[in-house]
């Protein structure tokens, strides 16, 4: 593609087939013959009168003022024409005198949310202050989509604004920082934040040295930004033809990113050299390929239902022989909104990071993988799920018999044991459910990642958050935690709580479930339902049931759940697997397992079933 130009006589042109905005029509040269415009020492009256006589049928027009001083008649002048003459879109300046109080002026102008699409202030000079002004008045204004900024001499320590300007627009679509002071930490910023904000679909770089591999990730990024412009503009062109919601959930549901055919391998280490993340369109929903391996070590029960909504976003995973060793397991439960898309992502790939993290750190540092893991799994995910995410509770049990559960958002995991020294609760209770909960041997190993937790929301505070309106962040999310939603980057946290238990001959099992059944199931409920059924139901029913439960109790959310059985129960009895429930599907696997949850054993697996459109078993 040509790149712009900003000198004189010519106009910033980009093809319409990537920026939509390819709309001048004629450029007014204020001080040339061309077009009849004064020069800018003249009167007020003179040039006010000469640029509001621009036709009003010359449609997106552009006034260029280049190598000009500019002083506050001119600048008032401008703010007359605008307002009068809705056909003027750009107001270009290049290498220009400008004076304090003209800048001053101009900017007010800008922040006035005057109907102005393109701006040009390249190669003239501005102090820091100047800087931050300018970029506020950019932010502010809703009708911005192209700025050149280019030769202003930014230098890394001035440049914040400019990066706050790229993370808060809605707007802006193309931006030219060329010849400007970065270095490759800046850059390197840059492209982090065009993969964070879809709205930026060009981002001009001459005059840098930038190296190949962030060259290509930052053309794909961009191409990937084009695209969903393009379908997002048109949605809201026709949305009076169609219902919006229903077209913005079929554009969710068609367009995402995915790896490759190339997938990565067993074991947990991805390809280095696999393909890179490309943008591409499909009528049917994410392809769900995961691998189906039996724990050899403990019984598995699970689960599900998309209940009474009208899409099933909550993904669940199961793995025996995780990293290839028979004494290691992994178990998900992974919550999404705004669609289904994140949640099957992170069920593909999020266990595979945390392996790879695991063969980085030494012995005895997987809290620090987990972390580590959830964080370039919220990277990844923010190049494509600006207004979709989802939670993450994992669960991953070592071959010392401990387990480690880590967990951001809403979905919970509750342990059940009959020791007396159970863990601690990781939320706030009072006294009566103290009781209760000690009294069952039920504890809550996650608390929930929203605003109605008061460190939450203290914390979402000092991120700047202000809008907290009906409970949600930004008035958008009710979450504080989770993996993606890159629109709201700058107030979540995708950090998860990390919890480890040294397992006991005492320890029961775990239930990891989506809030659809916490919103109407309690934990010392869920705890002894699932008793209740060890005694008379076979293992591999328990979940389902479990599920079904709490659709017969009116939840109005999907509905996942999966148990761990961390010790033989007194009576264990086995089944084929179940029909699907009218209120969704269920899958789930049934091995024996001893007193000791280390000690391995034959599984005996249940004969595979084609899951339904609303259903996904991993075994």
């Amino acid at each position: 593609m040509e790149a712009p130009a900003h000198s004189h006589g010519r106009v910033w042109r980009v093809p319409a087939a990537q920026l939509f905005f390819d709309r001048i029509k004629a450029q007014y040269d204020v001080g040339k013959d061309t077009k009849g415009l004064p020069k800018p020492d003249a009167s007020f009256k003179a040039l006010a009168s000469a640029l509001c006589a621009i036709p009003r049928d010359d449609e997106h027009a552009v006034i260029s003022i280049c190598k000009k001083p500019v002083n506050e008649t001119i600048v008032a002048a401008l703010t007359k024409a605008f307002v009068r003459n809705r056909a003027i879109e750009g107001l270009l300046f290049s290498k220009c005198e400008m004076k304090d109080n003209a800048l001053a002026a101009l900017f007010q102008l800008i922040f006035s949310n005057i109907r102005i699409a393109f701006f040009d202030l390249s190669q003239t000079s501005l102090s820091s202050e100047q800087l931050t002004s300018l970029c506020e008045s950019l932010l502010a204004n809703e009708f911005l989509q192209s700025v050149g900024m280019v030769g202003l001499g930014i230098t890394d320590a001035e440049v914040e604004p400019v990066l706050n300007l790229l993370r808060k627009t809605r707007t802006l679509r193309a931006i030219d920082l060329s010849d400007n002071l970065f270095t490759a930490k800046t850059l390197e910023t840059l492209v982090d934040i065009v993969a964070a904000n879809a709205t930026i679909c060009r981002l001009t770089l001459r005059g840098y040295i930038i190296p190949a591999p962030l060259q290509r990730r930052l053309s794909d990024l961009l191409d990937r930004n084009t695209a969903v412009t393009q379908v997002l503009d048109e949605i809201l062109d026709n949305s009076c033809k169609r219902n919006f919601s229903t077209r913005l959930s079929a554009f969710r549901r068609s367009v995402f990113l995915r790896r490759g055919e190339e997938e990565p391998q067993e074991g947990g280490v991805e390809d280095a050299a696999a393909p890179t993340y490309k943008l591409y369109r499909s009528s049917t929903v994410l392809n769900d390929k995961f691998v189906h391996i039996v724990s050899e070590r403990f019984a598995v029960s699970f689960g599900e239902s998309k209940g009474r909504r009208s899409e099933m976003q909550d993904v669940l995973f199961v793995q025996g022989r995780y990293r290839g060793e028979v004494d290691q397991d992994f178990f998900a439960v992974y919550d999404g909104h705004g669609g289904r898309e994140p949640a099957a992502y992170c069920a593909k790939h999020l266990h595979l990071l945390i392996a790879t993290e695991m063969e980085k750190i030494p012995a005895g540092g997987i809290p620090a993988a987990f972390k580590a893991a959830f964080a370039e799994c919220n990277r990844r995910l923010s190049a494509f799920c600006s207004i979709q995410g989802t939670t993450a509770t994992c669960l991953y049990i070592s071959p010392e018999k401990t387990f480690y559960l880590g967990h951001v958002g809403d979905s919970r995991a509750v342990f059940a044991t009959r020791s007396a020294s159970a863990p601690s609760h990781a939320v706030k209770l009072s006294e009566d459910d103290t009781k209760a909960f000690q009294d069952a041997g039920v504890v809550q190993l996650t608390r929930d990642h929203n605003l109605k937790d008061e460190d939450e929301r203290a914390a979402v505070a000092a991120r700047g958050c202000t809008n907290f309106a009906n409970n949600r962040v930004n008035g958008q999310l009710t979450l504080t935690r989770a993996l993606g939603d890159s629109n709201l980057s700058s107030y979540l946290s995708c950090e998860p709580d990390v919890y480890e238990h040294a397992l006991i001959q005492e320890d029961e099992f775990v239930i990891l479930a989506s809030d659809g059944i916490w919103d109407v199931v309690t934990p010392v409920r869920a705890v002894e339902f699932v008793r209740e059924k060890l005694a008379s139901a076979p293992l591999d029913g328990i979940a389902q049931q479990l599920v079904d439960l709490a659709f017969e109790s009116n939840s109005m959310d999907n509905l996942s759940a999966i148990i761990v059985f961390l010790r033989a129960p007194s009576s264990t009895k086995r089944a084929e697997p179940a029909e699907p429930a009218e209120a969704g599907s269920a899958a789930a696997a049934t091995v024996d397992a001893t007193a000791d949850p280390a000690t391995p054993t034959t599984p005996t697996t249940p004969t595979p079933k084609t899951p339904s459109r609303h259903s996904v078993g991993f075994l």
